[in-house]
């Protein structure tokens, strides 16, 4: 009885939906289908190769993470990437390529965005971070899982030869 309701209403809104406006359509959708969060993380690295990452206080246990966090508002995954590094670090940055994308624990998709530091304000323990460091990638501390993927395969992106990354090609290239 409730799955033939269902496929009804289902029905209903099809037909009904070709006639809705775009603003109705757009809460339809956000009703339909709930946000849910996205995350950006910043991937920055020393002149000797070392990784930044700050220590998260909100864990149990020592654990540390990539600076970032959660988009707010109408700001791109790459926006947050970088409001996240200064409001963690006190670095300014200007963030780069994505360098990986993964999933995370609460259902969300993080983006992992090669980051160049252009400013540094200093950084200030606060309740969210309490220190701030940088380590080499094969020794780095302990990270959340799904935060230690994401860095993973991001450094292995950033790491892999010359030779073997994707070449950009131009419109007007002609050379194929």
């Amino acid at each position: 009885m409730a799955g033939r309701l269902a496929k009804r209403g289902h029905r209903a809104l099809l037909f009904v939906w070709r006639y809705l406006p775009l603003g109705a359509r757009i809460v339809a959708v956000r009703v339909l289908y709930p946000a849910f969060p996205v995350g950006a993380v910043a991937v920055i690295r020393d002149r000797r190769g070392q990784v930044l990452l700050v220590r998260q206080t909100y864990h149990r246990g020592e654990y540390w993470g990539a600076p970032g966090g959660w988009l707010t508002g109408k700001e791109s995954p790459g926006q947050a990437a970088m409001r996240e590094t200064f409001e963690e670090t006190g670095l300014r940055v200007r963030a780069g390529r994505v360098l990986a994308v993964d999933r995370g624990p609460y259902g969300e998709i993080s983006f992992a965005f090669e980051c160049m530091v252009v400013g540094d304000d200093g950084f200030r323990p606060n309740e969210e971070i309490d220190r701030i460091a940088y380590f080499p990638p094969h020794a780095l501390p302990r990270l959340p899982a799904n935060v230690r993927r994401l860095i993973d395969q991001a450094i292995a992106v950033q790491d892999r030869p010359r030779e073997n990354r994707p070449r950009d090609v131009s419109p007007t290239d002609t050379s194929r």
